[in-house]
């Protein structure tokens, strides 16, 4: 029986929440439906696409915060609960300096988080109360510029957590069983921009898989009988986050007599290679408990953004953009859909804006609201039909010290 409740616990091993990548990562940016393959003249390229750095331009600096908040819906036969999220807040810092032709820099952010948390009392509470990854990446690059084409190189390092806690059942009473693991890994980074002339400009990056080994605690809290059965032991796992390839355009439309449209048009096609999950494997210290290895059978993800951004004002800028992510679908097939990866298609809608407060500084400002397309498991997956949506904003501070060569026109230019 022992074997059979640890068994039972990990089934939602499929646990690291489906595209659990957080796309908003600045304030700037995120207005424009992320569309920052191919940015410039701005302090997120660090993080969006650091060959644009390389452009002599100084020290940029960026600071900000991301507020979000979700709710996923789940229906069954006869029933029906919804998620109880909390707010998260994650963070992110830019730097970069430029000087002539090459730039260095680096980056901090949580890249990778979600998952959900449904209430202690909800229908399948024996199957899942809470999914959390959480990774953090810090990132440096060297980038150098060679007439219109420059190139980034440079490594990355993740850290963070896999938590997943749930309820067990002993017949009369309810235990609750907890997995807290922790990693850290490696990868590098890369990326290009091509400069076709001073109205349009095509960015390329490519973020390379982190394999991550895990390793922490599972606790038992149980009735005092079954306390013998079910002690606290030490487990270790691995998680792999995916490759990421991202190919983005910038456009400043010319006019006839004017010059430059005080306006830009940023896309981009990302494709995320989800693939690499293709299992969850769990060894446990105890040699009682028998070890769990659950396929997840994940996919490679396609995500299509496009946003615009225009100079209102001398001391403002406003953007707004449209996004879908998963074209061809979520990251976990039908098969493997669980109360713990309830995801799909994603439809998004944002809104955002700068604040000009000095040729220095700048505030950014930004409002995205995003739906979750119904979703319903299949085969042996528990029979359950799921849908969602999120609300999320953002602010950061920014801050750009330029060298006294004047800056370049662009498609960038606000």
């Amino acid at each position: 029986m022992r074997a059979l409740v640890v068994a039972a616990f990990l089934v939602p091993g499929s646990a690291l929440a489906g595209g659990y990548e957080l796309a908003p990562q600045s304030a700037a940016v995120a207005g424009a439906a992320h569309a920052g393959a191919a940015i410039s003249n701005d302090p997120a390229a660090a993080w969006f696409n650091p060959a644009a750095t390389a452009d002599g331009e100084g020290f940029r600096a960026a600071v900000g915060i991301i507020l979000g908040g979700s709710t996923v819906r789940a229906t069954g036969d006869g029933w029906e609960g919804a998620t109880a999220n909390p707010l998260s807040t994650p963070p992110y810092l830019y730097l970069s300096y430029s000087h002539a032709w090459w730039a260095i820099g680096a980056t901090v952010n949580l890249n990778y988080a979600g998952g959900v948390r449904w209430p202690d009392d909800w229908e399948h509470r024996f199957e899942i109360l809470e999914s959390r990854p959480t990774f953090a990446r810090v990132t440096a690059y060297f980038a150098f510029r060679v007439g219109p084409v420059a190139i980034s190189a440079g490594p990355h390092f993740d850290a963070g957590s896999l938590r997943i806690r749930k309820a067990t059942d002993h017949v009369a009473e309810e235990g609750s069983a907890e997995i807290a693991l922790r990693g850290a890994g490696i990868g590098i980074d890369a990326s290009a921009m091509v400069r076709f002339s001073p109205y349009a400009q095509l960015g390329l990056t490519y973020r390379s898989r982190t394999a991550i080994p895990l390793e922490g605690e599972a606790d038992f809290e149980v009735p005092e009988p079954f306390g013998p059965r079910f002690p606290d032991q030490t487990a270790t796992s691995h998680v792999t986050l995916p490759d990421r390839i991202a190919l983005g355009f910038a456009l400043r439309p010319k006019l006839p007599k004017s010059g430059a449209a005080p306006l830009r048009i940023l896309t981009e096609v990302s494709l995320t290679l989800w693939n690499v999950n293709a299992e969850t494997a769990i060894d446990f210290a105890d040699e009682a408990t028998t070890d769990t290895v659950i396929p997840n059978d994940w996919q490679p993800t396609m995500a299509i953004r496009g946003g615009v951004e225009a100079r209102a004002h001398r001391y403002v800028t406003v953007r707004g953009g449209l996004y879908a992510d998963g074209l061809w679908g979520a990251p976990s097939p039908a098969e493997t859909l669980s109360p713990s990866s309830p995801d799909s298609t994603r439809l998004g809608i944002t809104a955002g804006g700068t604040i000009h407060a000095t040729d220095w500084l700048a505030i950014d400002l930004f409002y995205e609201h995003l739906e979750l397309l119904p979703r319903t498991s299949a085969g042996d997956a528990l029979p359950v039909s799921y849908r969602g949506s999120a609300n999320l904003g953002g602010l950061s501070v920014s801050l750009t010290v330029p060298t006294s060569r004047p800056a370049a026109d662009g498609p960038n230019e606000g």
